[in-house]
């Protein structure tokens, strides 16, 4: 599976490694079979999801870091909320 080392040294485009995709697939699927439960927990949240856990924080970059921090070889599915001002 690629890393997120590896990533970033591809300028954040990751090479075909389908193990890594069916990962990536799996923690959207995560998401979407908990999207009204994680939406309404965390209202206005950037939400991360990687080895099945969640990580949310008003900062989207707070909220990778610490889903890097708790999984660094892994992709992260990444669900960033829009609101109007």
């Amino acid at each position: 599976m690629a890393t997120q080392e590896e990533i970033r040294q591809a300028g954040g485009h990751r090479r075909e490694d389908p193990e890594a995709e069916r990962d990536l697939q799996r923690q959207r699927e995560i998401f979407r079979e908990r999207r009204e439960e994680l939406l309404a927990r965390h209202p206005g949240m950037a939400i991360a999801v990687c080895g099945g856990d969640v990580f949310a924080d008003r900062d989207s970059g707070k909220a990778v870091a610490r889903a890097d921090e708790a999984y660094p070889d892994r992709l992260i599915y990444l669900y960033m909320c829009a609101t109007l001002t």
